[in-house]
């Protein structure tokens, strides 16, 4: 019996050790706007681990992996999509996904221009990493928690937003749909001649449901030791080629067992 119960702790210690990286990213690139439709590159990514090679201890290490799929994905200027078809899927078993991700999506980018030869590019303008906060330089999470509605706020204007679309991840005892637990990771401005393309990309994790993120500096400081940290978010602008649209691909900072997604905003240049 007591052989049993070592047995069963063993297992269950390894699949928490092999569970611990588990992430959840959606992740738009834009490419273009033609016929009053949004064309972009959709990428959901998700972390995982494998097994590695036994270390001198005898230990066999955790390693990153991630299984990425890319779709090309048609929006309406309501933001509602009108098609999702699968590009292409990939394995990547590295530490970072953006070197593969940019191959495909550059394969993705040229057949776009051969299927769309009226499509009107976007150009990437600005992007700049939040750090998990509800306010940054150019956008702001608003979460109405009597009328339990959310919305993103840019320039002055508030924009409805909802995680409606992202239902199939409640299975997950780690998913929660309540928006007020997410905070802006990143934020991204794309442009056409007449269009700008605002997107956020708003995420929670463990370090959000612990606490540990004060987005209020100036009130006062929580207690702080090992088990319980004082994270002070400070946005900062990447150091990442950001001005073509072929080479605009980027790894999305991460918190522990982090859920994260893209939500955009539509602005017509008058």
């Amino acid at each position: 019996m007591k052989f049993k119960i070592i047995v069963l702790l063993i297992l269950l210690f390894s699949i928490d050790s092999f569970a611990c990286m588990a992430t959840t990213q959606f992740k738009m690139f834009p490419i273009g706007i033609e016929d009053g439709k949004i064309i972009t590159a959709d990428t959901f990514i998700y972390r995982s681990s494998y097994r590695g090679e036994r270390n001198e201890k005898d230990i066999i290490n955790s390693k990153t992996m991630w299984n990425i799929e890319l779709s090309v994905t048609v929006y309406d200027l309501k933001g509602n999509v009108v098609s999702m078809n699968i590009f292409e899927k990939l394995t990547v078993k590295e530490e970072k996904y953006d070197t593969q991700l940019k191959t495909a999506y550059q394969k993705l980018l040229h057949t776009s221009k051969l299927k769309h030869p009226n499509l009107n590019f976007f150009t990437p303008k600005y992007i700049s990493f939040c750090d998990f906060q509800k306010k940054c330089e150019i956008l702001k999470v608003k979460n109405d928690t009597v009328n339990k509605k959310d919305y993103l706020i840019y320039k002055n204007k508030k924009h409805p937003i909802s995680l409606a679309k992202y239902e199939k991840y409640k299975q997950s005892a780690l998913f929660t749909g309540n928006l007020s637990s997410y905070y802006i990771s990143s934020t991204r401005i794309y442009k056409t001649k007449n269009t700008e393309l605002v997107i956020a990309h708003l995420q929670t994790g463990h370090e959000v449901s612990m606490g540990w993120i004060n987005d209020d500096p100036i009130g006062t400081p929580k207690e702080e030791d090992v088990y319980n940290p004082n994270i002070i978010p400070k946005e900062h602008k990447p150091e990442i080629q950001f001005n073509k649209l072929s080479e605009a691909i980027y790894q999305e900072p991460l918190l522990h067992h982090a859920y994260g997604f893209d939500f955009f905003v539509i602005n017509t240049i008058k």
